[in-house]
């Protein structure tokens, strides 16, 4: 949260919210959404001019697995039958 109090309030329409690893929990964020909506309300109250927004249009989740396996693929790791298939 220090990188986003350093950041001039303009830069906030370009701050993005990334959670990764969420596909065992069938892509829901939990808990960890509590605690940066606490820390995005905190930054908001502190700076007369910040509007740091969270919400549908800068808050995404994502699986890693695929990305992993293309840039292991990209780097010439070579999987097994049974490793494809997962």
């Amino acid at each position: 949260m220090k990188g986003l109090l350093s950041l001039f309030s303009s830069s906030n329409p370009n701050v993005f919210f990334f959670f990764t690893n969420v596909g065992a929990n069938h892509y829901y964020i939990g808990d960890a959404m509590l605690v940066i909506r606490e820390l995005v309300k905190s930054y908001n109250s502190s700076n007369i001019y910040a509007n740091l927004k969270l919400d549908q249009s800068n808050v995404y989740s994502i699986e890693n697995e695929g990305f992993r396996f293309l840039i292991a693929k990209k780097v010439g790791k070579i999987y097994t039958a049974q490793v494809k298939k997962l």
